[in-house]
């Protein structure tokens, strides 16, 4: 939070809004489960697993709203609302053997990794989505290339499919090449359908760009 420029003093409070900051990677220590912090949430139409551990605050909350980044992603094509929920996982507890970073216990393969994007938002959907497309990133997910001009968009709805259909589409890919996307459609958490999607504001075919496709190795 300091690196970023919220919390600079250190005191765990954003500096600008004064709210409170949380670490949802914190479960309680490394491999543990504390059920002051985290919970073990069923789904039972889980495409890849049952149950994830999630954290207290996110499962207590009135509302959640996904507020990702526009960009896109070497593994999962792009990060938008869905693929955004993959933070709300205890690094703690889903951590790599060896390294306390990531969520490298979860199958990051081609196919997996897009069920676990789907899972999430079966086990906690968000209620709102808001995507900071001001810049628009090109070489996600942690690189530093930003489209030029910049974007200059904030994408914003309760769909969580159709704001990330509406996302990749302004970055000028096919919805139908995001495989979680679909796979989030048919396990009935929003649509994909653009003749059931009403956009208002700036029309789709002014905001959009043509992103790059920049991993060749790509899975």
């Amino acid at each position: 939070f300091h690196a970023a420029g919220y919390d600079n003093d250190g005191d765990m409070v954003d500096d600008f809004t004064q709210a409170p900051l949380v670490d949802l990677n914190d479960s309680g220590g490394t491999d543990v489960a504390d059920p002051a912090r985290v919970t073990k949430v069923m789904v039972p139409t889980g495409l890849i697993r049952k149950e994830y551990w999630l954290p207290n605050l996110v499962l207590d909350a009135d509302v959640l709203i996904s507020v990702p980044v526009l960009k896109n992603h070497y593994l999962a094509g792009v990060t938008l609302g869905m693929k955004n929920l993959i933070g709300l996982l205890p690094n703690d507890i889903y951590h790599g053997p060896g390294n306390i970073y990531g969520k490298h216990s979860l199958s990051h393969g081609p196919i997996e990794l897009d069920q676990h994007i789907v899972d999430l938002s079966l086990a906690r959907r968000p209620d709102f989505i808001v995507v900071d497309g001001q810049r628009g990133m090109i070489d996600g997910p942690i690189g530093s290339q930003v489209i030029t001009p910049s974007m200059g968009l904030i994408l914003a709805g309760r769909d969580v499919v159709a704001v990330d259909t509406v996302g990749t589409l302004a970055m000028g890919y096919d919805p139908r090449s995001i495989p979680y996307i679909q796979l989030a459609a048919q396990s009935g958490l929003g649509t994909t359908d653009t003749s059931n999607i009403r956009v208002v504001g700036m029309p789709l075919v002014r905001a959009r760009r043509d992103f790059p496709a920049p991993y060749s190795t790509s899975p």
